[in-house]
């Protein structure tokens, strides 16, 4: 007879502990629409979102892309001299903002076109650096995958802009 009520007791008590889980996930907020990202933009969308009516500043911009240029210069020259590795995430961060820049300076088609051409030139000249260089031993296989996902985002990017 004992057992029996404490069998009733834990599962009454059980009951009210599902209950009020139940309750408590239902009383939660629900995530509300969320801000999208750079992927699902896409590199266009999320500029012209990140400033909306606010006129293009050209001489910031243009100041922006020869900043871009010399921290590209010298990455290669530190990369080619040994001190950093190709796959150096830096050569990444410079890419994408050249071209945003580029984009932001109001430069025509052809000037994008052109500084998109000479990245991808930089691209390749590394792509085959890193090769020759695990051929040699020096290099290990990995940096050659990144390397040669920059060269890929590159073309990317100039199809695009060509497309356009």
């Amino acid at each position: 007879m004992l057992l029996t009520k404490l069998r009733v007791v834990a599962m009454l008590i059980l009951a009210v502990g599902v209950l009020a889980v139940g309750a408590g996930v239902l009383a939660q907020p629900s995530p509300g629409p969320r801000n999208a990202t750079a992927i699902e933009l896409g590199l266009d969308q999320l500029i012209a979102k990140s400033a909306p009516g606010v006129p293009i500043n050209k001489t910031l911009a243009k100041e922006q892309v020869e900043l871009v240029q010399k921290a590209l210069d010298d990455l290669n020259r530190l990369a080619a001299g040994g001190e950093i590795p190709y796959s150096n995430p830096a050569f990444a961060l410079w890419g994408r903002r050249k071209l945003e820049s580029l984009r932001a300076s109001g430069a025509e088609k052809a000037e994008i076109v052109a500084g998109l051409e000479e990245y991808l030139a930089l691209m390749k000249k590394q792509e085959q650096a890193v090769t020759e260089a695990i051929k040699e031993d020096m290099s290990p296989r990995s940096e050659l995958f990144e390397v040669r996902y920059r060269r890929l985002e590159a073309e990317i990017w100039l199809n695009q802009e060509k497309a356009r």
